[in-house]
């Protein structure tokens, strides 16, 4: 299958992520900000992001259709859409997501 890196920066720093498909674990990123490398997939991902003193942030990484899959249709024909389609190399992620994490008023010393 094709993959993909993708950058994933956190504020604050440190946090810990995991990249998930349809509730499998694809890739892990501790800590940010860091790389993960993921297959290429027609199903959106989820980052969910974590540290200690601070709610989990989620965000939803869209799945979308490559631009080099119109070219490879067009001079592939029905063969080169059907190969970016079976090895995934037809979908494509951000290359880059951002989370905020909130931080957690009970975990604030009293």
């Amino acid at each position: 299958m094709a993959t993909q890196q993708i950058t994933i920066a956190t504020d604050p720093p440190g946090v810990s992520c995991t990249l998930t498909r349809q509730g499998l674990s694809l890739a892990k990123v501790d800590p940010t900000p860091g790389i993960a490398l993921v297959e290429r997939g027609e199903s959106d991902l989820l980052a969910s992001c974590s540290k200690p003193g601070y709610e989990t942030g989620h965000r939803s990484l869209p799945s979308d259709v490559s631009v080099m899959t119109f070219g490879n249709a067009l001079f592939g024909g029905v063969i080169g859409s059907f190969i970016d389609r079976s090895n995934g190399a037809r979908y494509v992620y951000p290359d880059a997501v951002s989370l905020v994490l909130t931080p957690n008023p009970a975990s604030a010393p009293p």
